[in-house]
């Protein structure tokens, strides 16, 4: 397989050389997928439309454990955070939520606290962006 489909450029432009699937396929869905969105957002051309995704991930999120649709058991992050949340600028405050309701969060109102922590932060930058 060429590189665009096993690593695409929008996924492994992080300075640090870490590439997105490693922290994503350590994560739920809806979650991995508003982090791959942000991840990608300034490098594929469609920022807003790609944040506008991760927005629609996280309030699922929201939505299934509001529910109690979903389990969630912590999982291990085997990255150095500090290099992770680097280049992400604006969205850093985002990112760390959605990382901290992955790796750090005991239980599921810890978890809905945190990814509405992360949508605060992801509207209050689409509402800049317009």
């Amino acid at each position: 397989m060429s590189n665009a489909v096993e690593h695409p450029k929008h996924y492994n432009w992080h300075p640090a050389g870490i590439e997105a699937r490693l922290i994503l396929e350590r994560m739920t869905f809806n979650t991995g997928n508003a982090l791959k969105y942000i991840w990608r957002a300034k490098h594929k051309g469609e920022e807003r439309q790609d944040l506008e995704k991760a927005r629609n991930y996280i309030e699922r999120e929201i939505e299934l454990i509001e529910q109690g649709d979903i389990e969630f058991t912590k999982k291990s992050l085997k990255f150095d955070r500090y290099s992770i949340y680097a280049p992400f600028g604006e969205m850093l405050v985002c990112v760390n939520d959605l990382l901290s309701c992955e790796f750090d969060c005991d239980g599921q109102e810890k978890r809905k606290y945190c990814l509405r922590n992360a949508l605060s932060e992801l509207n209050r930058y689409l509402e800049a962006m317009q």
